[in-house]
């Protein structure tokens, strides 16, 4: 196949070779500029958990949450394999599991506390 005048084969184009090659003057490349900041809506679980793959794949989050405050109690949070795995590949798992001690039962209750499976 022929190749466009004044170009080497594997070479630089003509209208590259002008405004100083691939590489520049200096022959070292730009780097690639910063990814912008992302946004995440609430500091739960989900909303922690996605900043900190963020900020570990090299972007940055900036987490916004309405509640003026941490709360100190009153709720639950119970987590399956699954989500250790996940927990596990943000590098938290293992405090985790080491903080907090395993489920050992499990019963689903109707709103007027009969359990409906154990």
């Amino acid at each position: 196949m022929p190749r466009p005048p004044g170009r080497a084969p594997g070479g630089p184009s003509p209208a590259s070779r002008r405004a100083g090659g691939a590489a520049g003057a200096a022959g070292a490349r730009a780097p690639p500029p910063a990814p912008a900041p992302v946004g995440v809506v609430g500091a739960g679980v989900a909303g922690l958990a996605a900043a900190v793959a963020l900020q570990r794949a090299g972007v940055p989050a900036v987490v916004w949450e309405a509640a003026p405050e941490l709360r100190g109690g009153g709720s639950a949070l119970a987590l399956w394999q699954n989500a250790f795995r996940a927990l596990d590949a943000l590098g938290v798992g293992a405090g985790l599991r080491a903080a907090h001690p395993r489920l050992g039962a499990f019963e689903l209750c109707a709103a007027g506390g009969a359990v409906l499976r154990r």
